[in-house]
């Protein structure tokens, strides 16, 4: 219009049939999001005013742009639609795989001497060996953390120190030899201690001859 220089915009966009409430708007579209495996999880959000989305985040292709906005305006209850998405800029390969690693340095229960990382087409694929199920999880929800990672394929192995088996036959031999020279040897201080000591009658004689208490007159008819 000639001369207009600025225009209030009062109209209002009345859908035919009962009005849905926003909230019940804002469900739909989450659950839609939720179920749209070409859209990365958490990564959009939606606001809804008077039947009106504003759509907020950060996707990696101008494609998941274009096709959260046609699943919105699909949605029953909606006037309208902003879209505020903004496309990320695309991260070098070696760059991911690099935030990968120095993750698994970090990470207490990861080995990362023995873990590869390659990435390519937005898919982060380990190689190598993990000692635990517990460690290949680790691994595999790092991975997944990284800038620009949309799938993880762990082609790690699991390994385990081989198993040391001991054989108790040998000791057991040798406690029963101990146990049985333990018995022949108590067998004989026993022995040692209850037989009395053989005393022939002239070492008895010489022994009083000794100590002066017998004369030898008595003494020669001791021997007798």
């Amino acid at each position: 219009m000639y001369g207009v220089k600025a225009a209030a915009n009062d109209l209002t966009v009345k859908l035919s049939g009962t009005p849905r409430d926003d909230s019940d708007i804002a469900v739909a579209i989450a659950h839609m999001l939720d179920n749209n495996v070409q859209i990365p999880t958490g990564r959009v959000q939606a606001r809804v005013q008077a039947g009106w989305v504003t759509l907020e985040g950060e996707v990696e292709h101008d494609f998941q742009r274009r096709e959260v906005e046609r699943m919105v305006r699909d949605v029953r209850g909606v006037a309208g639609v902003t879209n505020l998405i903004t496309i990320s800029a695309p991260v070098r390969p070696e760059r991911v795989e690099e935030a990968i690693e120095d993750t698994f340095k970090r990470e207490a229960e990861i080995d990362a001497r023995h873990i590869k990382v390659e990435v390519s087409d937005h898919t982060a694929k380990l190689y190598g060996h993990v000692h635990s199920l517990k460690e290949a999880n680790a691994a595999t929800a790092a991975a997944a953390s990284a800038p620009g990672v949309a799938t993880v394929e762990s082609r790690a192995t699991s390994w385990s120190p081989p198993s040391i088996r001991y054989s108790t036959a040998l000791p057991a031999r040798a406690s029963q030899t101990s146990l049985r020279r333990a018995a022949a040897g108590a067998m004989m201080r026993a022995i040692m201690v209850i037989r009395p000591a053989a005393v022939e009658p002239d070492d008895a004689v010489d022994r009083l001859r000794h100590d002066h208490r017998l004369s030898p007159p008595l003494s020669s008819a001791f021997r007798s």
